[in-house]
């Protein structure tokens, strides 16, 4: 058939571009990683950064957020939008009570950063919010809020705020 020889060149020309630009764009991607990665000081931000990042863009069905809640920090009646990233372990169990919840308190405007805080389920203020919409709230600096209409639990479920 005529121009079959050139269809099929350039076909496979094309399917060889795709394959070396794909692998040759993973080696140079994880070279940039590992050169970030060795700079003292900003190996380690981009290393937890890029942590955390990789934790939201998988698209497993697990989240590494589980439910936003409220804690109280840095002190009594002073709450902050925090998540819940899962269970403490059984020495922690033992040594703190039976109900307590890992909870990561991120820092404003970079949720990559921020605390870890082993709470008694009973002190948080569970919140009916998408996991998205806490990240709005703390990447805005508190400027885009979850529309309202029965978002959050009413009920405080810990000591009440001091006055």
């Amino acid at each position: 058939i005529p121009g079959l020889g050139l269809l099929a060149t350039l076909v496979l020309l094309l399917l060889v571009g795709l394959v070396t630009s794909w692998i040759g764009t993973r080696a140079l991607i994880g070279m940039w990683d590992s050169l970030l990665q060795r700079i003292p000081g900003v190996g380690l931000i981009y290393g937890s950064t890029k942590s955390l990042g990789d934790a939201f863009l998988n698209n497993k069905s697990e989240q590494p957020f589980k439910q936003v809640v409220l804690v109280q920090w840095p002190h009594p009646g002073m709450w902050r939008v925090a998540f819940i990233t899962g269970r403490a372990s059984s020495e922690l169990k033992r040594t703190l009570g039976n109900d307590v919840e890992v909870v990561f308190v991120p820092h404003t405007p970079n949720p990559a950063s921020g605390f870890v805080h082993y709470v008694p389920g009973k002190d948080l203020v569970r919140l009916d919010w998408p996991i998205e919409d806490g990240l709005k709230v703390i990447v805005s600096g508190g400027v885009v809020q979850p529309p309202s209409g029965g978002t959050t639990n009413p009920v405080i479920a810990g000591p009440p705020a001091a006055k």
